[in-house]
């Protein structure tokens, strides 16, 4: 995978993005400050749809080919491109299914940092919550399954652990959900 990084002209809409997330992990806005601001490693931003369908009783997962899970669609926000609007665009790439926000702002932002190629990077999460409807036919990648799973305390079998606490955490903040 080639590392693209926030783009100067985003970095702007991204930080703002991240100051209005309803759950911001550690301390990945301070550094999220510092990676658009110059002051500090490099960073990418990564988004990801929490896909729900209209009676909030399913989600929409795909089978991630490199991390080898089920785990919500998402990907790399382009350049001159809106974070809410990449969750969109990767959700349509990864699914076929056009979505829509149910809030502008992420629910998520998290960070982890790395090394690539020698150099640190900051990789940046953000999660939107979409809405789409589960009728839609589901025309995913080559050799990325896509498909709904019942919302439920736990997470299918093959599904990120992790993301699927996050996810119900998530949908809970966001929808009053318990």
């Amino acid at each position: 995978m080639a590392f693209e990084a926030i783009f100067p002209g985003t970095r702007p809409t991204v930080l703002h993005a991240g100051e209005r997330a309803s759950v911001v992990e550690g301390d990945a806005l301070a550094a999220l400050r510092e990676s658009c601001c110059g002051a500090g490693p490099v960073g990418q931003l990564i988004t990801w749809a929490w896909t729900v369908d209209h009676d909030r009783t399913h989600t929409l997962l795909v089978h991630h080919a490199d991390f080898h899970h089920w785990m919500p669609g998402g990907g790399r926000c382009g350049e001159d491109e809106l974070p809410g609007h990449a969750a969109l665009r990767e959700l349509h790439e990864e699914t076929g299914v056009h979505g829509r926000l149910l809030v502008e702002h992420p629910l998520l932002l998290d960070v982890v940092e790395h090394d690539h190629a020698g150099v640190a990077v900051r990789s940046f999460g953000m999660a939107f919550l979409v809405e789409a409807d589960r009728s839609s036919p589901l025309v995913p990648e080559p050799g990325q399954p896509a498909a709904w799973f019942a919302l439920g305390p736990e997470p299918p079998e093959g599904a990120s652990a992790r993301h699927w606490q996050r996810l119900l955490y998530g949908l809970g903040r966001a929808t009053g959900a318990p």
